[in-house]
């Protein structure tokens, strides 16, 4: 055809090629800024989400005081700030809601249900408390001093502090340590198996519920012996003395008495077994019991009033234990000779003073936590706990009354000689202020004679008797109504004022009393009657608060002393 022209004419290959080039070229240069821009788009997303996660808090108003300069990112949880939930009465979840920094302010990014969060972070914290105490527990066993570390005087909880506590048990033991003593006294014997009971009398009659003989008892059915113990004790069991050790290990300072005369041996072997050589101090009445723990390199006491100190002391026996009565010249001889005199059973603040004078260098205690005055006193009473506190010491007479629910104290029984008379230290009141009020309920609860406040003496023993110890002043109550105030001094009490007149009192019937005391004076009052006896006279401050009676039942409670 006229005028046609060939394609290949117009193009050749070679600018075929070059257009296929160039578009190539064109097309990766469109693919490179895609890819750029998407990489951008990428980065903005992945910032705009990063999430740099913090403790979790309460409430959003916690994170801006936990974290006042945060970093854009920062991510935290407010565990309880949800409006989301709960959504009705039954619903028991908790709301959260989840706040990211986006640089400038804290935005909420999530509501979620937050209780199964909150669940298991208390079960990590109860955990973490847990592996803390067990921690501690450890380091404490690991850290405790030696007897080479006690500082003098020493203070022995004698059968785990017998006034307090059930006498050598792990809850005696145990109610020690948790006071703060950690020396600790208890009576060991060979059972039947040759394993070690502790228990201080040679028979089980007194303190369990089984009879026989210790020796008869293997380890297990003495460990099945319950032992008798006051409320709110339950279910306590006569314990081993291997119990005892692998219980405390070197948290405690062991003094074992080998109360079978025969046991010393055996003792040194569970010792041994604990590596608690530095942690005991081996006791027993004979000194040829003794000999093992010697020549083992034991710290070893003989408990005597009479061996001769010399040959205490050549035969490598560094502690005597000797009974409170003992001579002066007995003591002195004693540390004449090198050894250290400890004795027993002190539990009276007087006598630790009078045997601290004759150089002593500690005590067995029923009581080491009053003796040692290393508990505060208190202003209150604690007889809503129905348990001896620290300083509640019996009478002359070994009594120490007991508690009628809910929170009294008193004398229960009605002794059948009406001259005795009985006072109890209420040493949990400590050494009373040289001025003060108290008051307190009195109830009358039977019999025929008074009951009795006794205060401001000045040693921690008030006894109606001509000894030269019953000083201060004796507040008696009568069944009739009246009041009367005596002075003792020297053992000899001088009545120096009363008042009469008042109603009967009811049996049973709580009344109200306060009692002040002022540099002049006393003044006693019946609150619930109106009846007042005021006496005028300075000499008896301080000192210490006791409650008696003669032959009567009479109980107190709600002391306050301020």
């Amino acid at each position: 055809m006229k005028g046609y022209i060939p394609l290949e004419t117009l193009w050749d290959r070679n600018m075929r090629n070059e257009e296929d080039r160039m578009y190539k070229e064109l097309y990766e240069m469109i693919d490179n800024i895609a890819s750029t821009i998407t990489e951008e788009v990428y980065q903005e997303i992945i910032n705009g989400s990063k999430l740099n996660w913090l403790d979790f808090v309460d409430t959003y108003e916690d994170i801006t005081t936990t974290y006042p300069n945060p970093s854009e990112s920062d991510t935290a949880m407010a565990r309880s700030d949800s409006a989301d939930y709960p959504t009705g009465p039954d619903d028991k979840r908790q709301g959260g809601t989840v706040w990211r920094y986006d640089g400038s302010e804290w935005q909420p990014i999530q509501n979620i249900d937050a209780s199964v969060i909150n669940a298991v972070e208390e079960q990590l914290t109860q955990r973490i408390n847990e592996n803390e105490q067990e921690i501690n527990s450890i380091n404490s066993k690991l850290s405790n001093q030696k007897l080479a570390d006690v500082q003098e005087p020493f203070y022995i909880a004698h059968r785990g502090a017998s006034n307090i506590f059930p006498e050598n048990t792990l809850e005696a033991y145990k109610g020690c340590l948790a006071l703060g003593n950690n020396f600790i006294e208890m009576d060991v014997q060979t059972l039947a198996d040759g394993s070690l009971g502790v228990m201080h009398d040679d028979t089980v009659n007194r303190t369990t519920d089984k009879t026989g003989y210790v020796y008869e008892y293997s380890a297990m059915g003495f460990r099945n012996l319950n032992v008798y113990v006051p409320s709110p004790y339950k279910n306590v069991s006569a314990p081993l003395f291997e119990d005892i050790v692998s219980t405390f290990g070197n948290s405690a300072i062991y003094c074992p008495e080998s109360k079978d005369k025969k046991s010393v041996q055996k003792i040194i072997n569970v010792l041994d077994k604990y590596k608690l050589k530095d942690y005991s101090l081996i006791q027993s009445s004979d000194i040829n019991d003794l000999q093992p723990a010697i020549n083992a390199g034991y710290a070893t006491l003989l408990i005597t009033n009479v061996a001769d100190p010399a040959t205490i002391s050549a035969a490598g026996i560094g502690y005597v234990g000797v009974s409170k009565g003992v001579a002066g010249s007995y003591i002195q001889s004693c540390i004449d000779n090198g050894l250290k005199v400890i004795a027993w059973t002190v539990n009276n603040r007087y006598e630790k003073e009078e045997l601290l004078a004759k150089g002593v260098h500690g005590f067995f205690s029923d009581d080491p936590f009053y003796l040692s005055e290393s508990i505060p006193a208190s202003s209150k009473d604690t007889f809503i706990d129905q348990t001896f506190g620290h300083g509640m010491l019996a009478s002359g007479h070994s009594n120490r009354g007991g508690f009628i629910s809910p929170n009294k104290w008193g004398f229960t029984n009605i002794l059948t000689d009406d001259t005795v008379r009985e006072y109890v230290l209420q040493g949990w009141a400590g050494e009373l202020p040289q001025t003060y009020t108290m008051n307190l309920d009195i109830t009358f609860e039977s019999g025929t004679y008074w009951g009795s406040v006794a205060i401001n003496t000045p040693i921690d023993y008030f006894e109606d008797s001509p000894n030269g110890l019953s000083d201060g002043y004796q507040i008696l109550f009568i069944a009739s109504g009246s009041i009367y105030v005596y002075k003792g001094a020297n053992g000899v009490a001088t009545g120096i004022g009363n008042v009469t007149g008042g109603e009967d009192l009811q049996k049973g019937t709580p009344f109200s009393v306060e009692i002040e005391v002022t540099p002049t004076g006393i003044r006693v009052t019946n609150v619930d009657q109106n009846l007042t006896a005021e006496i005028t006279d300075s000499e008896y401050r301080g000192g210490y608060l006791h409650f008696g009676r003669r032959e009567a039942k009479w109980s107190f409670s709600n002391v306050v002393i301020s």
